[in-house]
C-alpha cells in the first residue's frame, strides 16, 4: 500500500500576518475550522501548489510537494491532488458529464457510476454548466474531485448551498470514500454538523496558528 502520510509544517502570508499550519495526519479525514478570512483556503491553496509559502515543507508519504530549504515547489499538475474549490471552477463551455470526465474516460474510473448516483446528477448530465443551480454546481464540482484518482483530496466548502435531504447520504459516501481508498482528505466547513458524521477531529485557526487537533 501506497505511503499516504500527509505532513505539513509552513508559514505563509496572510495580509500583513504570518499564518503557521503544522500537523501530520495518516489517511483519514480531518476538518478545519476558523473564522472567515483567517487563512483556511489559503491552506488548502499551499497544499495544491496554487500559493507559494514562504518557508517550510509539505509532503504526502515519500513525496514532498514543498520544501523551501531544498527549493522544491512541484507544478500543481504533479502533486495528483483533488479539490473542489468553493467557487466551484467547472468549464462553462462543458456540461456535467464532460465536466466531470475532462481528464479521462468515462469507463477509466470504477468509482463514476456511484458518484453521479450518490450526487444526485443522473438527470443533468447532459446539462451545461450555466444552466445549473448553485446547489447543482457545488454537486458537479465534488464530484469531480471524486473521481479525480488522486492522493489527497481538498474539500472547501463542498455542500453549502446543497439540499438538506441528500447531504447525510453524501457525508457518509465522503467517509466510505476515504477509507476504501485510503486518502488523507482535508474538508473546510462552517457546519459542525457536517463534521459530526465526518470525523472527529478538527483543526481550529486560533490567533493565525493552526496546529492542535480538537475532538468533538
Amino acid at each position: 500500500m501506497i505511503n499516504k502520510k500527509f505532513n505539513i509544517n509552513i508559514s505563509q502570508s496572510i495580509g500583513d500576518s504570518k499564518l503557521i499550519t503544522s500537523f501530520k495526519i495518516n489517511p483519514e479525514i480531518i476538518s478545519i475550522f476558523g473564522p472567515s478570512g483567517s487563512g483556511k483556503t489559503s491552506i488548502l491553496n499551499a497544499i495544491a501548489g496554487i500559493n507559494k509559502p514562504i518557508e517550510g515543507k509539505i509532503s504526502l508519504g515519500d513525496t514532498i510537494f514543498y520544501e523551501s530549504k531544498k527549493n522544491i515547489n512541484i507544478p500543481i499538475n504533479q502533486r495528483n491532488i483533488g479539490y473542489c474549490f468553493q467557487d466551484e471552477r467547472l468549464f462553462p463551455h462543458l456540461n456535467v458529464i464532460k465536466n466531470l470526465t475532462y481528464n479521462f474516460k468515462n469507463e477509466e474510473n470504477k468509482n463514476l457510476s456511484d458518484i453521479i448516483d450518490v450526487l444526485d446528477l443522473s438527470k443533468i448530465l447532459k446539462r451545461r454548466i450555466k444552466n445549473l443551480s448553485g446547489g447543482e454546481k457545488k454537486r458537479v464540482a465534488l464530484g469531480r474531485a471524486l473521481i479525480s484518482k488522486s492522493n489527497l483530496l481538498l474539500l472547501d466548502e463542498p455542500l453549502s448551498g446543497v439540499e438538506k435531504n441528500i447531504k447525510e447520504k453524501i457525508l457518509c459516501y465522503i467517509k466510505i470514500f476515504s477509507k476504501i481508498e485510503n486518502l488523507p482528505v482535508l474538508y473546510v466547513t462552517h457546519d459542525k454538523n457536517e463534521v459530526k458524521i465526518l470525523t472527529k477531529k478538527i483543526f481550529c485557526i486560533e490567533n493565525y496558528q493552526l496546529n492542535k487537533v480538537q475532538e468533538i
